[in-house]
């Protein structure tokens, strides 16, 4: 069993869905919007946000890197819980749990944050890697921005280096603007060796970056203070080889069947896709999801798999068949 597992491929990325952490002692859950804080009983397992480790003790913590939580009580007006699927919040991607980040400054003190974790084994020199995480603008954000992404480095960065206009290795190239759905971000690199850490967050100046009003409404919560709330969310991280996400599906070659004879098709996956966790489904050309079709009259068939609900393949067929009512005929006895 140990070596089988050894030919699995895995995300990088541990808690990726945020469904585990570490409650408040006495406490099964967080009874308010959590925080992403090493140094506090609210605190995501395999996750931290480097504004926590520089706040930690001042007494003040200004819309930090928060986290919503399944177990957490549904928001009300001045009600800290913050649950997914519960007004105002989305439901989660996948797990229990997502992940607050703001991404832009403002005249309150440290108000943008990022959210980080040490990865579970070091990136290969020269290996191309996948990255992609989903995200979404909080309906009553007040900017609505694009420079939301992915960054890989060796070593934990510190909170200013966005002043240096690092350039993330998957980033939106369009504005988020949609709360009603996720967006997925997604790209891939080469990595150059031995990057150990993922920050997610805004990694360009204010002055680089771009951010639109949005024109939504204000947070019932902080009508009182200065709009400066600009939030947004984060689920299902993913980091992975490129290769261990290829894969190819297949469907018998082009047949001719005899009259009245009948074909189960068989979508074959070879074994290329190496992502540990793998959900598949089938879409048939005539909107069949079952994992095999029965073919009893000729025709175009075609089938599309897809895996972890975004790795996409197909294969189609083409079945002919034998005319039933053909006629033998042989020429009359001839003489040579």
């Amino acid at each position: 069993m140990f070596c089988l597992q050894l030919l699995w491929g895995q995300n990088i990325i541990l808690n990726p869905s945020f469904t585990s952490f570490n409650p408040v002692q006495g406490q099964s859950c967080v009874g308010v919007i959590g925080l992403f804080r090493t140094t506090s009983v609210y605190s995501v397992t395999n996750w931290y946000s480097p504004i926590d480790t520089l706040l930690s003790g001042s007494g003040g913590i200004h819309n930090n890197a928060n986290f919503c939580h399944d177990c957490q009580t549904t928001w009300q007006v001045n009600n800290g819980g913050a649950k997914p699927g519960g007004y105002p919040y989305p439901n989660t991607v996948e797990g229990k749990g997502y992940a607050q980040i703001s991404p832009k400054e403002s005249s309150i003190v440290f108000n943008r944050s990022s959210i980080n974790q040490k990865l579970a084994v070091s990136l290969n020199s020269g290996e191309e890697y996948a990255v992609e995480f989903y995200t979404r603008p909080f309906k009553w954000t007040t900017y609505l921005t694009s420079n939301i992404g992915a960054y890989v480095t060796e070593d934990s960065i510190p909170y200013y280096d966005y002043l240096k206009d690092l350039v993330p290795v998957a980033e939106s190239s369009t504005v988020i603007s949609d709360t009603s759905q996720w967006t997925r971000i997604s790209s891939s690199f080469i990595a150059t060796g031995n990057e150990q850490f993922i920050t997610i967050g805004n990694f360009r100046h204010d002055t680089s970056s771009t951010f639109n009003l949005s024109s939504f409404p204000i947070d019932p919560l902080y009508e009182h203070k200065d709009a400066y709330r600009t939030q947004y969310l984060v689920d299902a991280v993913y980091l992975y080889k490129s290769s261990d996400a290829v894969y190819k599906v297949s469907l018998p070659q082009d047949t001719l069947l005899c009259p009245n004879e009948t074909l189960n098709l068989v979508a074959q996956l070879d074994s290329g896709f190496k992502l540990q966790d793998t959900v598949t489904t089938y879409l048939w050309n005539n909107g069949s999801t079952d994992s095999t079709l029965l073919v009893t009259a000729p025709g175009t068939y075609w089938v599309q798999t897809t895996i972890n609900h975004r790795f996409v393949q197909s294969d189609t067929i083409v079945v002919s068949y034998f005319r039933d009512d053909y006629t033998l005929d042989l020429p009359d006895s001839v003489a040579i």
